[in-house]
């Protein structure tokens, strides 16, 4: 092509789908494309009702050219690209005894030829939250007997009562059965109802328990502060799961790393809010079902009179059993 009797125009095709109609009259000519950068680009014949015709559909790349080797005699030349880009430039040369035109269309052309495939992205997963209520839940009581449990009782004690043996809540949640595999832990809160309780505030503190343990049928008489006689598979102070298994340690096998703590008054709804070490102990229940133990509440247990009451999952209004709720995102 003579560059001396050549004219150009420089079109950018801004996105996907923009569509460039090159139309002219005259005799039989030559058009070259210039594309940055080197993508591919695909031109195709349309009739003046902008229907294709001949179908023709070529792949240009960078110094490529297409000759036009009939009139135009009112034909139109389409070329689009089917690459999602930031900037696709097209520069387009024919002589000066052409007459022609160059339009820029944004509809998407239907063509004949190779298509994208759609990249399907994932969808980002909602957190979401649950409320559960405790699987299982009983006091052991400080005996030397290892033969007080109350596992039937509709109260949890932890603390010192006033004649000086310790009291201590266990509490389990069936975390996996409630949360899908693989979830991640945001956030959890533990909530009581307290139901008797000496003067003052004292605080209880959560710990994750180690070992696993019983609850059996128990039941102890009057406030149930006593215990009852402990019952086969029932958790005491000497046993996991009486009268046969036994914990490492008196009183129950737990982390030496406190959970949680909160202060707790007299009757009334307490939380223990979320702390790094309660999502860490639930994400470990999650991940690790056979090891879901649950936890042990211990009260003040340096001085006497600190004990208090609350709820069992046993106690006849169902709002005031423990309830552990958390936040996760699948």
């Amino acid at each position: 092509m003579d560059t001396a009797s050549v004219s150009q125009m420089a079109v950018n095709f801004i996105r996907t789908g923009d569509v460039i109609t090159i139309k002219g009259t005259g005799s039989a000519i030559s058009l070259g494309f210039e594309i940055w950068p080197d993508v591919p680009l695909f031109v195709r014949s349309v009739s003046d009702s902008g229907q294709p015709c001949n179908c023709e559909i070529q792949i240009l790349t960078e110094s490529d050219s297409i000759v036009f080797s009939e009139p135009f005699s009112g034909e139109a030349w389409e070329l689009f690209t089917v690459r999602q880009l930031a900037r696709h430039r097209v520069v387009v040369s024919a002589p000066d005894s052409v007459s022609w035109q160059v339009d820029v269309k944004d509809s998407p052309p239907q063509f004949v030829g190779p298509t994208p495939t759609p990249t399907t992205v994932p969808a980002t997963p909602a957190p979401q939250s649950v409320t559960l209520t405790a699987s299982r839940d009983t006091t052991i009581f400080e005996s030397g007997t290892g033969a007080l449990s109350n596992g039937k009782g509709t109260g949890l004690f932890a603390g010192k009562i006033r004649t000086g043996p310790i009291r201590r809540a266990l509490i389990q949640f069936d975390v996996a059965g409630a949360i899908p595999s693989g979830a991640t832990i945001n956030a959890v809160t533990l909530a009581i109802t307290v139901t008797r309780a000496t003067s003052g505030s004292r605080n209880m503190d959560l710990h994750r328990l180690t070992a696993n343990w019983g609850e059996g049928a128990s039941l102890a008489g009057g406030n149930g502060g006593q215990g009852g006689g402990a019952q086969s598979g029932d958790a005491t102070w000497l046993h996991s799961s009486f009268d046969g298994n036994q914990w490492g340690s008196a009183g129950g096998d737990f982390s030496g790393t406190q959970s949680a703590v909160t202060s707790i008054s007299g009757p009334g709804a307490y939380t223990w809010t979320s702390t790094a070490n309660m999502v860490a102990d639930v994400q470990f229940w999650l991940d690790n079902q056979s090891n879901d133990f649950g936890s042990i509440i211990l009260g003040d247990e340096g001085s006497q009179r600190t004990a208090k009451r609350f709820a069992s999952r046993e106690h006849g209004t169902a709002s005031s059993h423990p309830q552990l709720t958390i936040a996760y995102t699948p």
